[in-house]
């Protein structure tokens, strides 16, 4: 659940460094297979790394574990993840399904559909409660 979740990830210990912590597909550009920049620098700071790899595979692979495993096996070729930093990356990821949720909530132009689909999605995580 997710008031477990983040419990326990408070009190979990990893490493910090420097961060984007709000890194976004689009803020990375590519040639090729690699990295040729990085734009969008204001919320630079020190933090856990996990932090970065859960909101970047977040947006990117949604809620397909297989994209994310894809993802996070592509990380490690680069840098290990320990097992704090992890579950680190779980509980990143399920807080900002829940603040994106909540925050769509306050568009005031929401189309049925999509506030259908938040309610549902915030009621999954209110059942993790």
């Amino acid at each position: 659940n997710l008031m477990t979740l983040l419990t326990r990830s408070a009190r979990l210990v990893g490493p910090v460094q420097p961060c984007l912590r709000s890194v976004r597909a689009q803020h990375i550009f590519y040639e090729e297979d690699y990295v040729t920049g990085l734009v969008d620098f204001v919320s630079l700071g020190v933090d856990s790394p996990a932090l970065d790899v859960a909101r970047l595979l977040g947006e990117m692979a949604g809620d397909d574990p297989q994209l994310w495993n894809l993802g996070l096996n592509a990380y490690q070729l680069y840098r290990d993840l320990s097992d704090a930093e992890r579950y680190l990356i779980v509980a990143f990821d399920r807080v900002r399904v829940l603040s994106l949720s909540l925050r769509r909530l306050q568009h005031p132009h929401l189309e049925a559909k999509t506030l259908e689909v938040t309610a549902d999605r915030l009621e999954a995580i209110a059942d993790s409660l």
